[in-house]
């Protein structure tokens, strides 16, 4: 396994998945904004990244907008982790599986509605 250290945590990343799933392209390691990540080279014709899994700009956008609505539903630390809690009980996942940054657009698009309903029917 290779080991990427970025500026707040460390990142793995498989050998056995050093190949863009999109293009079959070899990742290669790049700097951004926010530090270091793994990147298709025919970006911008492909714009998958590994960060913590493989994902592409609309999977990426459906993942922020998840955590932006999902994140007004707490305040506290033991609020975050009471609401993990009902939202992976409300996706049938278990909690230690239950990570917006790893979910796909259509269980993000969940997460907004379940969200909404939330706030909405308080």
């Amino acid at each position: 396994m290779k080991i990427m250290r970025e500026s707040k945590k460390m990142k793995t990343m498989p050998e056995n998945q050093l190949t863009c799933p999109a293009c079959d392209s070899i990742m290669k390691l790049k700097q951004g904004a926010f530090g270091e990540f793994w990147g298709c080279p025919n970006f911008p014709e492909c714009d998958m990244i590994w960060d913590d899994g493989f994902s592409n700009k609309p999977t990426r956008d459906a993942r922020k907008k998840a955590h932006s609505v999902f994140d007004k539903l707490w305040k506290t630390k033991e609020e975050r982790t009471l609401v993990y809690k009902w939202l992976s009980e409300k996706l049938g996942i278990p909690i230690k599986d239950c990570h917006i940054k790893q979910f796909d657009i259509k269980t993000c698009n969940k997460v907004i509605e379940l969200c909404l309903n939330r706030w909405f029917n308080k």
